[in-house]
């Protein structure tokens, strides 16, 4: 006699057991509930570079004077693909600074305020691990709010070429920016491959941050401030400065790696076919130090684990 063995049903009301993946959008969307900045902060930024434009190019029954230095009405191509380039990027640079500012406390609060308001007690009763609590947190910093803010600066961009040309046909802007779609692609591509370099370059300083914010019992913007100040400060007394040169080249090293190291720009004569063929992600990715950055950043982040988990579950 044949039978066919069926897996029996889920009684009713009863909820499947969360997944790796759901548990982990979980935690990602309450960070964001929890600290409002991450998203706002980005966006008041935004809104300000697009109105500023947009007011200006509001007519208002006379034509706004704009001028440019060597702007004679006529501009040639290469010029005008210059011009669009640097109108794409600069959008990020203002984004790009205020997500630094407000990422860095951030990451300095999020593990220390849970225990200073005892919210971490409610989150241990939960069948979360301390590794996953962890890891979003550190998620949303170096990988969730830089896509997003790289994501809301190519829409700034968009909106902002619209509003200078309906300033060129309304308020007397001048007629610099015309639109290259295959340049947009291109100068889009090397911003995402910096994005990319950016998160990994960055990984051991964001778990550094984490780990004070786990470790400390209070002050933590006070200890990753003031403490590599002393330290500098006192190896500056005894005529040495590795502390100091060892931030300034995790800070900003890597990007003398990924561009041309000449201090070529395009303001001073040089062809944007040889700024953008001089960016080499293969030279930047191949650069020993970022890897052993991702490998600090392990051990770091290994080591906030342990300390959430087996400290007091309280800040003093």
């Amino acid at each position: 006699m044949n039978t066919t063995a069926t897996a029996p049903a889920p009684a009713a009301g009863v909820q499947p057991p969360l997944t790796l993946r759901s548990t982990l959008t979980t935690l990602v969307r309450r960070e964001f509930w929890e600290h409002p900045g991450l998203w706002r902060a980005p966006l008041i930024i935004a809104a300000l570079l697009v109105g500023t434009i947009v007011i200006g190019a509001i007519p208002a029954g006379h034509h706004v004077d704009i001028h440019m230095d060597n702007w004679d009405g006529v501009m040639s191509e290469e010029r005008r693909a210059q011009a669009f380039a640097v109108s794409q990027v600069a959008p990020l640079a203002p984004l790009y600074l205020i997500m630094a500012l407000v990422l860095s406390f951030y990451l300095l609060d999020s593990l220390y305020a849970e225990r200073r308001d005892r919210s971490i007690l409610f989150w241990k009763s939960l069948p979360v691990s301390d590794g996953l609590t962890v890891l979003s947190k550190f998620l949303v910093a170096l990988v969730v709010v830089p896509v997003g803010v790289l994501v809301l600066g190519t829409v700034c961009h968009l909106l902002l070429f619209l509003a200078w040309q309906v300033g060129v046909a309304t308020a007397g802007f001048p007629p610099v920016l015309t639109w290259h779609t295959g340049l947009w692609f291109r100068v889009e591509g090397l911003m995402i491959g910096s994005l990319v370099l950016g998160m990994l370059w960055y990984a051991p300083m964001a778990a550094a941050l984490l780990l004070v914010s786990a470790w400390v019992r209070k002050n933590p913007v006070a200890w990753a401030t003031l403490a590599p100040i002393v330290a500098i400060a006192v190896e500056w007394k005894f005529g040495t400065h590795y502390l100091a040169r060892l931030l300034y080249y995790r800070t900003f090293g890597i990007w003398a790696v990924l561009g041309t190291g000449h201090g070529e720009r395009l303001e001073h004569g040089v062809r944007l076919d040889a700024v953008l063929g001089d960016i080499s992600f293969g030279r930047a990715f191949a650069n020993i130090d970022l890897w052993l950055g991702v490998l600090v950043a392990v051990a770091l982040l290994y080591a906030t684990v342990r300390i959430r988990r087996y400290r007091d579950d309280t800040a003093g």
